[in-house]
């Protein structure tokens, strides 16, 4: 049967109420959705409160920590072996030769003695009967090529230096010794004469000339250097 106007008007009265309810249930489910999940924070709070490594250094308190710095090849290959012999060289004192002159021993020439006192020698710039330059030892060891030697008065280690080269042999006469007024030739001293010279150190006299072959003669070495 048709309704009545009245009645038409109560039932849209009640689908409106009805529609309302259903329109705030949904809008507080869709709102406890949307605050269920907190949203991420943003990545790029985290970077905006790094510290820059150089600001770091600027912060009261902060040291610098120093740099090992490893030693370079050069320095390396410079260092000498525990063994090395002297040589004449580099590295020393030069001395004024004149100082050194003596006419005793040999003749005329440049003589020295060590600190020690074991190993006396002479330079003679233009040769004599034994040589250009030479040296004898109080005591020393027999050479790696030469005569042997017995340490006594008549029987002295020396070794004279020839145009041929360095000559070892034993000696009865003080050829290398010069006068008893000779002076010393101090640890790191080097005389020259020009074509011969010699270094004075702690553990032995290394004298050489000019073309040929150098020598070392102390307590305990007695050789040739090639």
């Amino acid at each position: 049967m048709p309704l009545s106007t009245s009645t038409r008007a109560a039932i849209a009265a009640a689908m409106i109420a009805g529609a309302a309810v259903l329109g705030a249930c949904s809008a507080s489910d869709e709102t406890r959705s949307a605050t269920a999940v907190p949203a991420p924070a943003p990545t790029s709070v985290v970077a905006a409160t790094e510290v820059p490594t150089d600001a770091a250094s600027d912060q009261p308190g902060a040291e610098e920590q120093p740099v090992e710095q490893s030693p370079s090849a050069e320095s390396a290959e410079s260092a000498d072996p525990a063994d090395a012999l002297p040589r004449p060289g580099s590295q020393e004192v030069s001395v004024d030769p004149e100082l050194f002159r003596d006419s005793g021993g040999a003749g005329e020439g440049y003589y020295f003695r060590t600190p020690s006192g074991n190993v006396s020698c002479g330079l003679f710039p233009n040769g004599t009967s034994v040589g250009f330059l030479g040296c004898q030892a109080v005591s020393s060891v027999a050479p790696d090529e030469g005569e042997v030697c017995s340490n006594g008065p008549t029987s002295k280690y020396a070794v004279r230096v020839e145009s041929t080269g360095p000559i070892h042999y034993c000696s009865n006469q003080g050829y290398f010794t010069g006068s008893e007024n000779i002076r010393t030739l101090q640890y790191g001293e080097v005389i020259n004469t020009g074509q011969s010279f010699c270094v004075s150190r702690e553990d032995g006299v290394a004298c050489a000339r000019v073309g040929s072959n150098a020598f070392f003669l102390s307590r305990e070495k007695n050789i040739t250097l090639r």
